[in-house]
């Protein structure tokens, strides 16, 4: 038997979910409703971790139903999407950076992925193009974990956050497939979820960035016009910030890459100098060797030496010379 965990304690050995969401949750919560206040609750207050920080983890078997129990509570489900699109910049902020590849719109829509697995560990998804404008964002659960309505509405404002980021003209979210029942959403979103396929083996978000107007995109999708959200000074800076971090970091990558390959090649020229003064100090002592240190001073006899620079000489030398007595 295992002893009961104190109130406001997690274990995070099975740490599925970033600590970002709830906290950004509960941020909204506050302003939103002033005077609601969680940890008078004793069910929610022992639910409730005692610190929450961008570095820690929270168990997927915790948070959601904490979020669940706090939406329902104060009918708070729509604050899961704002939540998504606020959160959506932490996820920029360290995605970006690191890949600078990331610069049209279909670059930063097909990692959406990553920027989901930055929040949430165990939704699996595959983002795969539908046609010239139209995305389809698949998400399923394997053996851990399983679909529900906080994920799914948190996602889609992941996904309008970045459609936001990129600043196209217009852009529009479609649930179109859900794995769960009618009864598992609230009634107050249900409003949003027109023409859904329940019941089906995975969750299906249909990301159109159109290129015609307003009025010639398909119904049934929740519309975003970025001309509503004019970005404030804030927003442009840290936008600028993040494309001259892109731009900062794919040069120091290639300036790492040149120095490494100078100092490989600066490494084998050092193995070629040195191989080469042991050559020749091997050619030297052979040289050497060839004439003795003491020519002997006999009337009659002459010795004629002669010598030439040799390389790459090893091993021993040996001549003989045949004289008239045998």
């Amino acid at each position: 038997m295992t002893d009961a965990m104190p109130p406001g304690s997690i274990d995070t050995e099975f740490a599925d979910v970033n600590a970002i969401r709830l906290r950004a949750f509960l941020d909204f919560l506050h302003r939103d409703h002033p005077d609601a206040d969680p940890v008078k609750n004793s069910e929610l207050a022992a639910l409730l971790p005692e610190h929450l920080d961008r570095k820690q983890w929270l168990p997927f078997d915790v948070e959601v139903p904490l979020l669940e129990k706090l939406c329902q509570q104060y009918s708070a489900w729509s604050i899961l999407h704002r939540v998504g699109r606020e959160v959506i910049s932490d996820a920029l902020l360290y995605i970006l950076p690191h890949n600078p590849g990331m610069r049209t719109v279909s670059q930063v829509i097909a990692g959406i992925p990553a920027f989901v697995g930055y929040f949430l560990t165990l939704p699996v998804c595959r983002i795969a193009v539908v046609s010239g404008n139209q995305y389809a964002l698949e998400i399923r659960y394997g053996q851990h974990g399983h679909a529900n309505a906080v994920d799914i509405f948190f996602i889609r404002g992941l996904v309008t956050g970045v459609l936001e980021f990129i600043n196209v003209e217009t852009a529009g979210v479609i649930l179109q497939e859900l794995p769960l029942w009618p009864e598992q959403i609230p009634e107050s979103e249900m409003a949003l979820l027109p023409q859904i396929a329940w019941r089906r083996e995975r969750t299906l978000l249909s990301i159109i960035v159109p290129e015609t107007s307003v009025d010639n995109r398909p119904r049934g999708h929740e519309p975003i016009s970025l001309t509503r959200h004019q970005e404030n000074a804030r927003e442009l800076f840290v936008r600028q910030v993040l494309m001259r971090s892109a731009r900062l970091f794919q040069d120091r990558r290639e300036l790492v890459t040149a120095v490494e390959y100078l100092n490989m090649a600066n490494d084998e020229l050092e193995r070629k100098i040195k191989e080469s003064e042991k050559e020749l100090d091997v050619a030297r002592n052979i040289q050497r060797g060839f004439i003795p240190g003491l020519i002997p001073d006999w009337r009659g006899l002459r010795f004629d030496a002669f010598s030439r620079p040799l390389a790459g000489v090893s091993g021993d030398f040996y001549d003989y010379f045949t004289l008239e007595d045998g």
